[in-house]
Parts: structure tokens; sequence; C-alpha cells
């Protein structure tokens, strides 16, 4: 998780343009970081089917230097470079990144300010 997170405040530092593109993709709904269909399923806790894009967010078109392989949640065998396990969130101007299916009851997530 920390990985998707560093890579995009690098974008968003390097490339505010292109930083805007991708944060747009995931403006109030998750979208689950992955290169598949179907992400819009449930996936968690906290990736609930009605909350989700209907889409993945291919994070390597954007940022493929930053991101040569994605990473997911080996924990749960629905996860892989197809859908992570792994969500974005933006919103009310704060970046979010996930986890769908994190152990216990509590959420596991970073956030950030974007201004």
């Amino acid at each position: 998780m920390g990985t998707y997170m560093q890579a995009l405040l690098q974008l968003e530092q390097e490339d505010p343009d292109l930083f805007q593109e991708v944060i747009l993709q995931a403006q109030d709904k998750k979208a689950m970081i992955g290169i598949g269909e179907g992400c819009d399923q449930l996936y968690g806790s906290q990736c609930a089917a009605g909350e989700m894009s209907g889409s993945c967010l291919d994070l390597q078109v954007y940022m493929p230097e930053v991101l040569p392989d994605f990473v997911y949640d080996t924990a749960d065998e629905d996860f892989s470079r197809v859908r992570t396990g792994y969500y974005l969130l933006f919103e009310n101007s704060v970046l979010e990144v996930g986890a769908c299916a994190s152990s216990g009851s509590d959420s596991v997530r970073l956030m950030s300010l974007v201004r």
C-alpha cells in the first residue's frame, strides 16, 4: 500500500497534470488498483460492490518506471496483479490508498491531503 501512495505523491511532484488525471479516475468512488476487469465486486469489508468503480485502475500505464510491478495482497487468493486488493479513492481533497480485506475489524489505509 505504501508503495502506491509513495509513487502517487512522487507523481504529484513530477507531473501534476498526469497526477490529476490519475486521481480523477478515483473521484468520489473507490477504484481497485489492477489490470483486469470485474473490479466492482465485493472484495472484503472495505471494498463493497456499490462503492467500487467498474473498472480497475492500471497505475502502471501512468507510472511504468516507478511501478514496474504491481504489489498485491498475498493473504487472499482472490488478489493478484489483475485485482491487487488495494484501492485508490480521492474525496474532499484527500487521497486514500487502502486495503480491501484488512485483517481484523479495523480498516487499513494511508491518506494524504492534496491541494
